[in-house]
């Protein structure tokens, strides 16, 4: 129903006006009459009418004036003006603010319903039209989604494509000139949810991309790991500048850091297949070994490089082991990591019943981290199946020692927090601790601080203030008592023998 406003200084008009009209038969529901357009004003913001109903020749304001403020307050209000005078320039005003209709008096009831049933009508049009705009622009990340997975898919059907989506959702020609590229987080995305915000963070980079026009390219996620990017009519040094920006932005918003790879161009849709699975496995490859990190990668077919299943059947879970296993991944780069990562998560929950480790990392979140990061999380649990001694601790002593490992960079971490967390008294917990493992539970600690500092020491430049936060210390001058004490050198001295200042920084999750 639409709310109909009547402006006429004639009473009996305006009142016959009220009275003798089936309004709400007509879809005009309810009706505000007022006798001039200053009263009219009052009420309008109060009102919004969908209808204005106007004499135009009425004391104070006319008709034409209120129906100028109306219409930049409502834009969509549909104006039917009444008028004893056939002016040509209030007929020139009407034409300037689209009136739907323009009635001579004296007034013709009947014509009066004919012309705001015609209002009514166009506006029930509109609604329509708006209802289904808003429905199809809901929908059109999810059908953009389709299309993408579609064009993606190996040995793509493009009759059957064509069927699905042309020409309502998808205007692209077979033949043209197209190009995709492959946009991967380098860190693991939190869920679904993360994954969405990391499409919206790359959509609103690329809306604000100068010479990428909105039609000239779809964005969707692939899969909870990658962003898929493909795009038409665009030089490639555009495109780099583009997305070498949208990688810029990393540092400055929310968007992650992320590993890009740009394909070659081709010349039909039924190529983007072929163009996809080589930039994927180019990004997945780059996000692996981390390799060109902070770079676009120009991907060519990647030779295949199998790993050998050997490798993998460790005898022993040494430490001696791990590192020749890790060693030979980063130095030989095996292109076929899908069955590396399997292999590894073998390992890892390997380490896992063995360690006695109550967390555990899924394989979902497992399969999002690179080659460094899987040797840092198997190092950890390998070091503490070695540290444990296999059966021989008590199992208290075993949760005490895991709880310190994945809490050392706790400041407050002290022997009452860990006892609390173990259900020992202090001092039984520090007797018992010193008699299985030798050590006192405080110089177990410093140790493990100790050892995190020789590796970001070594690995990062970060200052020896934000070292000693990072595991735990008070302050830089701590770090160097416990340092010296522990390798007979300084922080600043072991630094300048070992230090590899990677392109990049990452500490597993239970170190951070």
């Amino acid at each position: 129903m639409f709310h109909l406003l009547i402006v006429e200084d004639e009473k009996r008009t305006r009142e016959g006006l009220c009275r003798h009209i089936d309004w709400n038969g007509i879809g005009v529901d309810p009706v505000t009459a007022v006798a001039g357009g200053m009263e009219a004003l009052l009420a309008v913001d109060d009102i919004k009418p969908d209808i204005l109903l106007s004499d135009i020749r009425m004391p104070h304001m006319t008709g034409i004036e209120l129906a100028t403020i109306i219409r930049k307050k409502f834009p969509r209000c549909k104006i039917i003006f009444l008028s004893g005078y056939a002016d040509k320039e209030y007929l020139m005003s009407a034409i300037e603010l689209k009136v739907v209709n323009y009635i001579e008096k004296p007034i013709d009831v009947v014509e009066i319903r004919k012309a705001v049933s015609k209002a009514v009508m166009q506006l029930e049009s509109e609604q329509k039209e708006e209802l289904i705009h808003d429905g199809f622009q809901k929908a059109l990340p999810i059908i953009h989604e389709e299309i993408v997975s579609a064009l993606v898919s190996p040995g793509l059907d493009w009759q059957r494509f064509s069927q699905d989506f042309i020409p309502l959702y998808f205007e692209w020609t077979k033949i043209g000139n197209y190009s995709l590229s492959c946009i991967r987080p380098v860190k693991k995305l939190a869920g679904d949810a993360g994954a969405r915000a990391f499409l919206s963070s790359v959509a609103r980079e690329l809306e604000q991309a100068h010479g990428l026009a909105p039609d000239d390219y779809l964005l969707s996620l692939r899969s909870s790991r990658e962003a898929v990017l493909i795009y038409r009519n665009l030089p490639s040094s555009v495109m780099t500048r583009i997305l070498g920006d949208l990688q810029a932005s990393a540092s400055k918003s929310q968007l992650p850091e992320t590993a890009i790879g740009i394909s070659w161009p081709c010349l039909s849709l039924t190529e983007i297949p072929e163009l996809y699975a080589a930039v994927s496995r180019m990004t997945e490859y780059e996000s692996f070994y981390y390799e060109n990190y902070g770079t676009i990668t120009f991907a060519e077919p990647l030779p295949l490089k199998e790993v050998p299943k050997n490798i993998f059947r460790l005898k022993e879970l040494t430490l001696s082991g791990a590192e020749t296993l890790f060693d030979t991944l980063a130095r030989e780069k095996y292109t076929d990591i899908p069955y590396i990562r399997g292999e590894l998560y073998k390992i890892y929950m390997m380490t896992i019943e063995k360690s006695w480790d109550e967390r555990v990392v899924s394989w979902g979140a497992f399969e999002t981290l690179s080659l460094a990061e899987y040797r840092e999380l198997i190092y950890y649990e390998v070091n503490t199946i070695q540290l444990l001694g296999g059966d021989i601790y008590d199992i208290k002593i075993k949760n005490a020692v895991h709880y310190i490992l994945w809490n050392y960079s706790n400041p407050d971490l002290s022997i009452k927090v860990i006892a609390d967390h173990v259900n020992l008294s202090q001092n039984y917990l520090s007797t018992l601790f010193k008699k299985q493992t030798g050590v006192t539970i405080n110089d177990f600690l410093l140790n493990i601080r100790a050892v995190k500092a020789c590796r970001l020491l070594s690995d990062t430049d970060l200052k020896l203030y934000e070292i000693a936060e990072r595991i735990g210390l008070l302050d830089a001058n701590y770090l160097s008592t416990v340092f010296k004490r522990q390798y007979g050198v300084t922080p600043t001295q072991y630094r300048r023998t070992t230090a590899k200042f990677p392109r990049r920084e990452k500490i597993h999750e239970g170190d951070s």
